[in-house]
């Protein structure tokens, strides 16, 4: 499972550095990476923390440069248990102010 979260992080990143604009299909695929990503280590599988600080930097660079496309993703998927999540709480918030990442153990 390892091996599992390892790839959905790369496959993250790669999705969040692509040279050019995300359709909205893809931008809502990333938001469910994240989702996933949470998932794993929330059942505490671990993955290498570079790997992790590199997806959250791509990630968050993505949404960043596409505000618009990330909120109404991030919209679409939201639920009460996921709202707190920095990539939900971000796309959400009207401010571009981020937040801390979190853990899912904590």
């Amino acid at each position: 499972m390892t091996d599992v979260l390892e790839r959905q992080l790369e496959y993250a990143c790669t999705l969040a550095t692509a040279p050019r604009i995300l359709l909205f299909e893809e931008m809502y695929k990333l938001v469910g990476l994240c989702d996933e990503v949470h998932a794993l280590r929330w059942l505490g599988y671990e993955a290498d923390r570079e790997l992790i600080s590199q997806f959250e930097t791509a990630v968050r660079a993505r949404f960043a440069a596409e505000r618009r496309t990330a909120h109404m993703a991030a919209q679409h998927m939201v639920q009460a248990w996921n709202r707190p999540l920095w990539w939900y709480a971000e796309n959400l918030l009207r401010s571009a102010r981020p937040t801390q990442p979190t853990d899912p153990r904590d």
